[in-house]
């Protein structure tokens, strides 16, 4: 019910990661075109260099090819757009086999790279002119992480299928579609289930995350340090970081791929943890619940680590 009234959307389905989620989103797109079309809409949209989860449909799912090996056979049904690119988009979006489009509203693995609002505007408008379903995986950008509940939300759009996890929980496994008027009953007894979805321990975390997120400048405090964090790191002016980019606290250094493991060894001997994304780029996703004073004490770091 909190994840619903603060989306406007109608039904939540928990399960217990974010790649189960998201073979939940793949599921009821498919049913749903299977229910008003017939069986041959079967085909879901991805974006290059996109990251969907490990499973074997949302490897498949995921766009890029290093993933697409040692597991064969995947499951097939996905075809690849490339990110901003409407041409493209328009191209993919007119197969009369494709039932639904699934984003990442910012490309974490591949570089933290925020998708172009009018590409992702005119993906919504297409989706909803030809009944494809529109699915946002906001596995890693939910639940605060950019400075809105979810990241869909910055972007003037009402997706169809939502999904989540890690931050739901703090901590505690929990994943969850959430599902608009268009797909909300598309699920019927027997369709589709989990073991341990929605147990009251997970559901219990993600009700103490939900009221901590939700209390008042919460969100606008998520913003105010991430463009903080970015306009600090800036402010190194180092010739070595070619780009600084993000939304909230999730936040990408591109530093170029000869310098991006030394880098990040470095800022862990001093204390600071951050992540690779892409060839080239250093990915930083802090506590929603960072200080300033933690910031200043990070960027102090970089400012000794990078050239």
């Amino acid at each position: 019910e909190r994840l619903a009234n603060s989306t406007l959307m109608e039904k939540v389905f928990f399960a217990n990661s974010g790649a189960e989620a998201n073979e939940g989103m793949i599921k009821i797109a498919r049913k749903y075109s299977a229910d008003q079309y017939g069986p041959e809409r079967t085909k879901i949209l991805t974006l290059k260099n996109s990251f969907h989860g490990r499973t074997v449909a949302t490897l498949e799912a995921t766009g890029q090819d290093k993933f697409h090996q040692n597991f064969y056979p995947f499951t097939g049904g996905f075809d690849y757009v490339e990110a901003n690119n409407i041409e493209d988009l328009k191209q993919k979006m007119a197969d009369p086999s494709v039932c639904g489009i699934m984003m990442e509203l910012i490309q974490g693995e591949s570089g933290v790279r925020p998708l172009d609002p009018v590409f992702v505007r005119e993906a919504a408008r297409l989706a909803k002119e030809n009944d494809i379903l529109f699915m946002a995986d906001e596995v890693q950008t939910g639940i605060g992480r950019t400075g809105s509940l979810f990241c869909w939300q910055q972007y003037g759009i009402q997706p169809d299928l939502v999904s989540c996890a890690k931050a739901l929980g703090g901590g505690v496994p929990i994943g969850a579609v959430l599902s608009g008027d268009k797909a909300a009953h598309v699920l019927q007894p027997g369709d589709h289930g989990t073991t341990f979805g929605g147990n009251p321990l997970a559901a219990s975390a993600a009700k103490t995350v939900l009221d901590i997120v939700d209390q008042p400048d919460f969100l606008a405090d998520v913003k105010d340090k991430g463009d903080y964090f970015m306009n600090s790191i800036r402010a190194l002016n180092k010739r070595s970081v070619q780009d600084v980019r993000g939304m909230g606290l999730m936040i990408g250094i591109q530093v170029g791929a000869d310098k991006v493991m030394d880098y990040l060894k470095r800022l862990q001997n001093k204390g600071v943890l951050a992540l690779k994304a892409g060839t080239d780029t250093i990915r930083l996703l802090p506590p929603l619940i960072i200080t300033k004073e933690e910031i200043d004490q990070a960027v102090k770091a970089m400012n000794e680590v990078f050239e």
